[in-house]
């Protein structure tokens, strides 16, 4: 199999979103697995991506082969942050919760 794992397809979403990047597919529409739908259209990632402020997030912590990324969002109340951990490797060292 070629291509990003299960895994890292969650985190590759969550890192596009923490930049407010433009999320855009150019490939089958048809074709793709449900789960991988079930990444791309995550209302949670996405509210992330498109939060009103369009901050980038910034890293806050890089260390071990892990990073911590945070972004503001939306509502203001108490310092509202979007966290992404990320971890370096090829093993699947935790689940991203959305």
């Amino acid at each position: 199999m070629t291509g990003l794992s299960y895994e890292q397809s969650k985190t590759q979403m969550a890192m596009w979103s923490m930049f407010s990047a433009p999320l855009l597919m150019s490939n089958n529409l048809s074709a793709v697995p449900k789960q991988m739908k079930d990444i791309l259209q995550n209302k949670h990632v996405i509210a992330v991506n498109q939060d009103v402020f369009g901050h980038m997030g910034k890293r806050v912590f890089n260390a071990g082969g892990s990073q911590v990324w945070v972004k503001p969002v939306s509502p203001v109340v108490n310092g509202h942050y979007s966290v992404v951990v990320v971890y370096l490797n090829q093993q699947t060292q935790g689940v991203p919760i959305y």
